[in-house]
C-alpha cells in the first residue's frame, strides 16, 4: 500500500529468486541494489502513479557480466514500459504537445515513446482507412488526411493534396 505522505508511490517487493546470467545462463550473485522509483500509471483526478523497488545490479563470474536486472518491466531511467505505451497511446487522435502538458512531460520525450510505440501497434492491427482532403487556410493550403474508418482515430495528416498513402500487403 502507499504511504499517507505519497499516496501515489507504491512500494513493490518482488519474490526473491535466482537471476540468471543474459549472456551464459548461469548462476548470478547481487553485486549492489538500489531503491528507484519508475512512472507506472495514470489515474484521473489523482496523477501519475509511481512504483518504487530495489532494482538489483548482478555480476556473472562464469563470463564477467555486470548488468541490471529489470523483472521484465522494462524499466528506463524513471518509467516502465508499461507507462511508456499508455503515453503513446493516448496521443492517438490528439497532439503530442497537449499530450505532453496534461502528463507534465517533456514534448520530446513523448514525441519519442509515440513514435517509438505507435509504430508498433499500428503494424498489429489492420483497419479500413478513410482519406479525404481539407483546407488548411481558405483555398490556396491543403491537406490531406488518414482516419480509421471505425473509429474515427486520426492515423496522419500530410500537408498537400497529391500526397500517395502507401500500405503493406
Amino acid at each position: 500500500m502507499s504511504s499517507d505522505e505519497e499516496p501515489n508511490v507504491f512500494p513493490v517487493i518482488p519474490d526473491r529468486h535466482d537471476i540468471p546470467c543474459p549472456l551464459c545462463q548461469r548462476k548470478t550473485v547481487l553485486h549492489s541494489k538500489r531503491r528507484r522509483r519508475f512512472r507506472h500509471g495514470h489515474a484521473w483526478n489523482v496523477g501519475i502513479l509511481w512504483i518504487e523497488l530495489d532494482v538489483p545490479r548482478q555480476r556473472c563470474f562464469s563470463c564477467d557480466l555486470t548488468f541490471v536486472y529489470d523483472y521484465g518491466l522494462g524499466l528506463v531511467r524513471t518509467s516502465t514500459e508499461v507507462f511508456r505505451k499508455g503515453i503513446a497511446e493516448r496521443c492517438h487522435g490528439r497532439t503530442i504537445s497537449d499530450v505532453a502538458r496534461e502528463y507534465g512531460l517533456p514534448y520530446t520525450t513523448v514525441e519519442r515513446w509515440f513514435y517509438r510505440y505507435a509504430s508498433v501497434e499500428t503494424e498489429k492491427h489492420t483497419t479500413d482507412v478513410l482519406i479525404d482532403e481539407f483546407a488548411t487556410r481558405k483555398g490556396h493550403h491543403y491537406a490531406t488526411i488518414a482516419l480509421d474508418a471505425e473509429s474515427g482515430r486520426l492515423l496522419s495528416i500530410v500537408p498537400g493534396r497529391d500526397v500517395r498513402l502507401h500500405s503493406k500487403a
